[in-house]
């Protein structure tokens, strides 16, 4: 699924759920270089917890979009919201269908095991009509903060 420039519509939860309902997972594309997920991060982590898979241009990730998809591209892999790395490929010049590049920076920075599940084995779980490997659960980027009143003790 892929979002609007300009706003993301109010009902999408609900339509997710009616996707959910349908037998069928929602599959956000490039959200790293969408202005509405730019301004609202927390959007990903949302939709993720709630079933929606993420998929992130391998581009984005190795600085080809600019600083600040590839920032956010980071952030949302170290918060464990990432689910799939394309090539999001449109030409052979511009925008080819190459990964490797980001498949060794996801070497470099989170190992092997992880590049396997991001690059390949995640894309070809879909392809079978599996469900995803086990992977790590995403982190929250909010968590509650803990009560520090002086009382505090008693609620525990």
């Amino acid at each position: 699924m892929e979002f609007g420039e300009h706003f993301i519509p109010e009902q999408l939860d609900g339509v997710f759920y009616e996707i959910a309902c349908a037998g069928l997972v929602p599959i956000l594309t490039h959200p790293e270089r969408n202005p509405v997920f730019v301004r609202k991060p927390e959007l990903l982590h949302h939709w993720v917890t709630r079933g929606c898979l993420a998929q992130i241009t391998a581009k984005s990730y190795t600085g080809g979009f600019g600083p600040g998809p590839q920032k956010f591209a980071e952030l949302w892999l170290e918060q464990n919201l990432v689910h799939f790395f394309a090539s999001d490929a449109h030409d052979l010049k511009y925008r080819p269908p190459i990964l490797s590049d980001c498949y060794q920076k996801l070497v470099e920075a989170r190992g092997r095991e992880v590049a396997e599940l991001l690059l390949n084995k995640n894309q070809e779980a879909v392809i079978n009509g599996k469900p995803l490997p086990p992977g790590p659960e995403p982190i929250d980027p909010h968590p509650k903060k803990k009560n520090r009143r002086w009382l505090s003790f008693l609620q525990r």
